[in-house]
């Protein structure tokens, strides 16, 4: 027979290790590392994380692991009296202190510091109060104190509250160094003892000499709405609450001696507070920004519709934000009720303000209802902290004029007048009632651990926040929503309970195609949300589909896409399907899944990162990779950085995978020494001398990998006729590469796992080059695979591409023996 030729030019099918490497698809390979399938038909080095072109290289502060980071857009840019113009922003979150610090691409710089959320919950334990136990033979690492309780962190010391499981803890000042971590994973607490999510990270002490501080860092759950971000801490840290940092350009009380003006980002607990002054009074002005005063007086008889039979009392709102959200009401107990002198009468009104009043008030609202009734609250006068008042929706505001020094504003009572009780209450305006024992997510020890915005509401679950008997809990199994275009507003009556009591908590909420994905650890519930809340319904319950933590999901144009110890699976709108099924190998995927694996997506390539572990573990860098357009999986190692804590991914302004590394190092390289090549920062290890956070950005360049790392491996060829033996004479490939690779190129024959490498090395080369290597005397096979590795180790240039292989064999006049 003559000497024969397959050429192998398609690769789209990327790792197929499943099932055996004889039964994969022509155009899949058996082993995948370190490569990248975006052409399709050629394979290229795989890129990673490299310095963000604009984040500063280092910023102050600690990582809590899977959380921090969060993208966003504005109209406005950064600074007071800014151009509406746009601009793009990053938050980065310290777990350390519980603040955020937000980047803007305006000038390059952070401001630091821009959202305060409170106090961490911390404690510094005396000398020898701590043991540590390295876990052995899969059991974890535990932490023991010798008095005091883990449950009530530092309660002397006025932190009530301690640590839970689930929350992210961080260790310094230990004696014993190897001890002192950024961030550790709680999995279960008793009183004197954390059980860690971590197994051989601690090393055994059973007295630490040194005077360890424990902090239990704050994980930054944000959500971004009408010009506004929102953050709230997961951990729901006993001296943090809910914040919102938004631009605001308005006035108040416009064409007045007393206007005030703000046009600037500010910083504001998320709350709608109410106020606290209505009285009625012939001349007096209220207090400083606590609400209004003003006179009534009657019309002449059988002007209007108000009855002098009648005892009208009268309650206050305050409005916040261009989006009209109203606080509860103050219903004041004295000087607050009227009885309008001639009947069927109008009411005359002299409305009295004295600023300066709340940033975020655009408006309030003043209400009637008959004295010791129980009616609805009924609209009286509408009130714009700009414009002035009016006694209907329809009316045109009368403007405010000068009080009687330059911090007062009034309406006179010629100009505002009431005819009568109007259509409109309280109810009907905000879609709620307003006895709500509280309608704001807000306080201390108050927030939520996921929230999204979804058709004009704003969702949240696994909240912590007064119940209906005003106390404090948190409500695992609860889902509440926001009214349509009020994105702070919770009354309690608008929630969603799926199901409760079970074992499990929601951890993430996702949104794709009018379906709210809701996530706990063990299922998946998706909710149709379309159209108005009252034709909401459970669409469907998925066993086996929950997740761990909030960055094991990432929401793509192709749907959501989620890892769990079970695979990794998509939502298109319709379906759900585990996308490793029938290509990556069970086995080999519960030994890569770890309880914080992370995803992120990168939008120019259509390809979902998943990242083997968010906490600073050996080998934790290393990523699978699915690709939307070939629906192929390849596997990559150290593409991020290893023995470091990472935050969660988010694609940023440029459209780049963006993710934030915790740099808390306890030896050298420090982190203005960055190593040139990436295996020795699987050396790296924490300090506790300095708090700092660098920022990256993935990358489609190839990176420098080591001696071994690209490799790929074809099917195992029968080349069409298995019962045939064969003789492999060469194996031709065209390729690039910008290191010289000597013989590059080995094969394994009739199933077996050993390679052997062939004679013929690459030359660096830019453009692409034919390369055939041989074998010394032709071989006998039955069935045959080809590997390709970089034998040595490459620059960040180009690396290696190869774009098509050829096996060059004769079929031989004669069967296979047994063996």
């Amino acid at each position: 027979m003559p000497k024969a030729l397959i050429s192998i030019n398609r690769f789209e099918g990327g790792l197929v290790n499943a099932t055996n490497a004889r039964d994969i698809p022509d155009n899949a390979l058996s082993l995948a590392d370190n490569i990248i399938l975006d052409q399709r038909n050629s394979i290229k080095t795989l890129g990673g994380n490299i310095a963000h072109q604009h984040v500063p290289s280092t910023l102050a502060g600690g990582i809590a692991a899977g959380a921090g980071v969060f993208v966003y857009e504005s109209d406005h840019e950064a600074g007071s009296g800014s151009l509406d113009t746009g601009e793009n922003w990053l938050a980065v979150a310290d777990g350390l202190t519980g603040t955020v610090d937000l980047y803007s691409l305006t000038d390059d710089s952070f401001i630091a510091g821009a959202i305060n959320l409170g106090t961490v919950t911390e404690e510094t334990l005396g000398a020898n109060k701590l043991a540590f136990t390295q876990g052995s033979s899969g059991a974890l690492d535990t932490i023991v104190r010798d008095d005091g309780s883990f449950l009530d962190l530092d309660a002397g010391g006025g932190n009530t509250g301690g640590i839970r499981k689930g929350d992210i803890i961080s260790l310094v000042g230990v004696a014993d160094t190897p001890n002192n971590f950024a961030s550790l994973k709680v999995k279960d607490v008793v009183a004197l003892t954390i059980t860690l999510d971590h197994s051989g990270e601690l090393t055994t002490d059973a007295n630490e000499s040194g005077t360890p501080v424990l902090t239990k860092m704050f994980q930054a759950e944000f959500y971004y709405a009408n010009e506004g971000l929102r953050v709230a801490d997961r951990a729901f840290g006993e001296q943090l609450q809910p914040y919102k940092y938004l631009y605001i350009k308005r006035s108040h009380f416009y064409g007045t001696n007393a206007v005030d003006t703000f046009d600037n980002w500010l910083s504001k607990a998320n709350t709608l507070a109410v106020p606290s002054n209505l009285t009625i009074h012939a001349s007096n002005y209220p207090s400083s920004g606590t609400g209004f005063e003003f006179t009534l007086a009657s019309g002449s008889a059988n002007t209007g519709l108000w009855r002098s039979a009648k005892t009208y009392q009268f309650a206050l709102s305050f409005i916040y934000d261009e989006s009209g959200q109203e606080s509860l009401l103050f219903i004041p107990s004295t000087a607050n009720t009227f009885s309008p002198s001639a009947d069927f009468s109008t009411m005359t009104i002299e409305l009295r303000a004295k600023s300066e009043y709340e940033a975020r008030l655009s408006g309030a609202r003043i209400y009637y209802r008959e004295n010791g009734s129980d009616d609805p609250w009924g609209l009286f006068t509408d009130i714009s902290m700009r414009d002035g008042a009016r006694t209907k929706l329809s009316n045109i505001y009368n403007p405010w004029e000068n009080g009687s020094d330059n911090t007062e504003a009034k309406i006179s009572n010629t100009a505002l007048i009431s005819n009568g009780p109007n259509l409109e209450t309280y109810e009907i305006l905000n879609g709620f009632a307003p006895d709500e024992t509280k309608i704001t997510i807000s306080g201390n020890g108050e927030g939520y651990k996921t929230s999204i915005v979804a058709n004009k509401r704003t969702f949240v679950a696994n909240v912590k926040t007064l119940n209906n008997d005003g106390e404090l809990v948190q409500m695992r199994d609860r889902i509440m929503y926001s009214p349509v275009n009020k994105f702070d507003t919770f009354p309690r009556s608008y929630f969603v309970d799926v199901v409760q009591g079970d074992s499990e908590e929601y951890v993430k909420l996702e949104e794709f195609s009018d379906r709210l994905l809701a996530f706990k650890q063990k299922r998946l519930y998706i909710l149709n949300i379309s159209g108005a809340s009252s034709s909401w319904f459970l669409e469907d319950i998925k066993d086996f589909c929950g997740i761990s933590h909030p960055s094991a999901s990432v929401k793509t144009e192709f749907g959501v896409v989620w890892a769990n110890e079970y695979g990794v699976f998509l939502y298109d709108g319709r379906n759900v399907t585990n996308l490793i099924r029938n290509k990556i190998k069970e086995s080999e995927w519960e030994s890569f899944f770890s309880k914080a694996t992370s995803l992120g997506y990168n939008p120019k390539k259509y390809y979902v990162v998943i990242l083997n572990d968010s906490f600073a573990n050996t080998n934790s860098g290393t990523v699978y990779i699915y690709d939307f357009r070939t629906q192929s999986f390849v596997k990559g190692t150290d593409a991020f950085d290893n023995s470091v804590n990472r935050s969660n991914m988010v694609t940023d302004w440029n459209g780049n995978m963006l993710v934030a590394y915790s740099n808390k190092l306890r030896t050298e390289p420090s982190i203005d020494k960055v190593p040139s090549t990436w295996e020795s920062l699987e050396t790296r290890v924490w300090e506790s001398s300095s708090d700092n956070i660098v920022v990256k950005e993935w990358s489609d360049n190839p990176r420098a990998v080591g001696n071994g790392k690209f490799i790929i491996a074809t099917k195992d060829f029968d080349l069409g006729v298995p019962a045939k033996a064969k003789k492999l004479y060469a194996v031709t490939i065209t390729y690039k590469s910008d290191t010289v690779q000597t013989n590059p190129i080995f094969y394994a024959i009739d199933g077996s796992d050993t390679f052997v490498a062939m004679s013929g090395d690459m030359e660096i080369s830019s453009t692409w080059k034919k390369l055939r290597a041989i074998v010394s005397s032709p071989i006998e096979f039955q069935s045959i695979k080809i590997k390709i590795e970089n034998t040595t180790t490459t620059s960040t240039t180009t690396g290696i591409e190869i774009n098509d292989i050829s096996i060059e064999y004769r079929a031989l006049f004669k069967r296979v023996t047994s063996g």
